[in-house]
């Protein structure tokens, strides 16, 4: 009989393996989890673990990566697949969604925003698979329907998987 959930910890040779990301996001019923830190990193190992209908993929950021400051609510919102880590009450000038390493980009840059007097809210998705399995009201708690979905950093190919747009780099290298 096969396990009920298999984890893939995930690592490469390459420094930058962005086709590699997407494939594993786009690959039918697998949660491919990239934590932003030690707390997203516990999480998602505890949801693989409990996972008992497919595979899920968890994968590393080689450097170290900062802590991020959470509230009891937003340490609570992390196994939703996605959360706001960073923002204030009512419409936000901007969204920015972030992932993994990406996340200590998003919060630097919005605290620069900040200082100019702009109202900012960083979401860290560190599962998107997870999240878009939700319905899409859950989305829009983070993402008003105005925004939605909101301005995802990410350096990688075009394909997501998801119904979600992205802003991207059209090549890499």
């Amino acid at each position: 009989r096969p396990p009920r959930s298999t984890l893939f910890p995930y690592t490469t040779l390459f420094r930058s393996p962005v086709e590699q990301l997407t494939a594993l996001r786009v690959t039918p019923n697998m949660h491919t989890w990239r934590p932003c830190d030690t707390v997203e990193s516990a999480v998602a190992w505890k949801s693989a673990i409990e996972r008992n209908d497919g595979p899920s993929a968890l994968v590393f950021s080689r450097q170290g990566l900062p802590h991020q400051q959470r509230s009891d609510q937003q340490l609570a919102d992390v196994a939703r697949g996605a959360y706001v880590l960073h923002g204030h009450e009512g419409t936000p000038d901007a969204i920015l969604i972030a992932t993994g390493s990406e996340v200590q980009l998003a919060m630097a840059a919005a605290e620069k925003l900040e200082q100019s007097g702009r109202k900012i809210r960083v979401v860290s998705m560190p599962c998107m698979s997870y999240l878009t399995l939700r319905t899409r009201p859950t989305g829009k708690q983070f993402c008003p329907a105005m925004y939605w979905p909101g301005l995802p950093l990410k350096r990688r190919m075009s394909t997501t998987g998801t119904n979600m747009s992205a802003s991207m780099v059209p090549s890499w290298g």
